[in-house]
């Protein structure tokens, strides 16, 4: 078989690898391409229930691995040959082709590691949406416990960039929330923590986070704790299509608020 391709000689473009930050493989042995016509290789990121990251500039594509032993030639009718590994594939895009192109590419062997860098910046992870029993807007009493806990989903997320021949998923796994009392203190609690029922009797409740605070907030700027809640998350990957998999280290994000500490005082008759 025989496949007439344009000239593609010289013709080194990025692949486009969609996250937050929108980074790029480089070209070469650990990523990258040689494209026809301009045409750079989407390699698109997915997190569940929501669409799919594109780049603005190319369409989105799907491709189809060559079988073995299929030739691509050059228009002057020399075989086309990479010095990098990797695999032909053609090509097919939303809206058709660009004038010219006829729909051949070749895709070098890509670093998983960089899909997975980029999969972990496109996972939805929030900062915490803090609460707290007392709510953080009412006066919290010295001497009595207040109740910490978070309002998020406590459940691993994830994430997954792929391109033709390779899926790397990201999964974070929430680990603990730090609770910063604003005084020097610090709550690690390795749950959510319990949400406080004010419909239920105090001796029919209990939680695993709380801090009880001894002194009140009246020196404080404001009058005020500023207290810093952290959720950590610890994060790994895992590939298809080629080897690789392991650890990625743990991700936090933060809320801070202010948290007003009275001192209930006592009169004797």
């Amino acid at each position: 078989m025989r496949c007439r391709v344009i000239s593609i000689s010289g013709l080194a473009f990025l692949v486009s690898v969609l996250g937050g930050a929108g980074a790029s493989a480089e070209v070469g042995g650990s990523g990258g391409a040689y494209v026809d016509n301009d045409q750079a290789p989407v390699a698109e990121v997915r997190t569940p229930g929501r669409s799919p990251n594109r780049t603005r500039s190319a369409p989105v594509c799907r491709y189809s691995l060559l079988p073995e032993g299929v030739r691509v030639y050059e228009v002057d009718g020399s075989e086309a040959t990479k010095s990098m590994p990797g695999r032909w594939y053609t090509i097919d895009c939303d809206g058709g082709l660009p004038p010219g192109s006829t729909g051949y590419v070749f895709i070098s062997e890509v670093d998983p590691v960089v899909l997975a860098r980029q999969a972990r910046r496109a996972l939805p992870l929030e900062s915490p949406d803090v609460q707290t029993s007392p709510s953080p807007g009412a006066d919290h009493l010295v001497g009595v416990p207040s109740w910490l806990w978070v309002g998020d989903a406590w459940a691993p997320l994830s994430a997954t960039a792929s391109l033709p021949g390779v899926s790397v998923s990201v999964t974070a796994t929430p680990q603990s929330v730090t609770w910063d009392m604003g005084n020097g203190d610090r709550v690690v609690c390795r749950g959510p923590g319990v949400a406080y029922d004010p419909r239920r009797r105090d001796d029919e409740q209990s939680t695993d986070c709380s801090y009880t605070f001894l002194r009140s907030s009246f020196r404080e700027p404001g009058q005020r704790y500023r207290v810093t809640a952290t959720t950590t998350w610890r994060v790994s990957w895992s590939a298809t299509g080629v080897a690789g998999g392991g650890a990625l280290g743990v991700v936090s994000r933060s809320t801070t608020f202010g948290l007003r500490v009275a001192e209930a005082q006592a009169l004797n008759r």
